[in-house]
């Protein structure tokens, strides 16, 4: 099994499960990205995606979730993440690169709906060691544009 958990349609990709706290088409499932029992058996996951969540997460949950997420998947399941890289934001604004507004959307989100506000942001340096932390082998990272994206494995 594969899972996807998204924010928006645009996020979907076919052949996986996609979950959504918020979802507004009949091919999205209903599920908090916190808590994905209803759908997924620890050990079942070949691979979880949550590319676009990781930000909308309260900073205090951020572990318990991930905990949560690599219990779920099989051994040699992979677990890829991404968000925006704090460090990298603030970088980019005081060189000039970015403006405030953009900054400023990047890490809260441009969104008016109540329920679509970016909670944390961190930094790709925090995100390898919670990886390290749960024992997931890194097999990717990558830094670009203010955003990371980490791929583990569970051994």
């Amino acid at each position: 099994m594969k899972v996807n958990l998204i924010r928006k349609n645009s996020e979907k990709l076919d052949g996986y499960m996609n979950l959504d706290p918020h979802p507004s088409t009949d091919d999205v499932t209903a599920c908090s990205h916190e808590n994905i029992d209803a759908f997924v058996d620890d050990g079942e996951a070949e691979e979880i995606r949550a590319c676009d969540v990781i930000d909308f997460l309260p900073t205090g949950k951020l572990m318990d979730t991930m905990k949560h997420w690599r219990k779920k998947l099989r051994l040699k399941g992979k677990l890829t993440i991404g968000g925006t890289d704090l460090r990298e934001v603030a970088r980019s604004l005081q060189q000039g690169s970015i403006s405030e507004q953009s900054a400023n959307e990047l890490l809260y989100n441009v969104n008016d709906t109540d329920w679509d506000i970016k909670r944390s942001a961190g930094t790709i340096e925090i995100m390898v060691n919670v990886f390290n932390q749960l024992g997931l082998k890194i097999e990717e990272k990558l830094l670009r544009n203010n955003r990371y994206i980490i791929t583990g494995t569970r051994e």
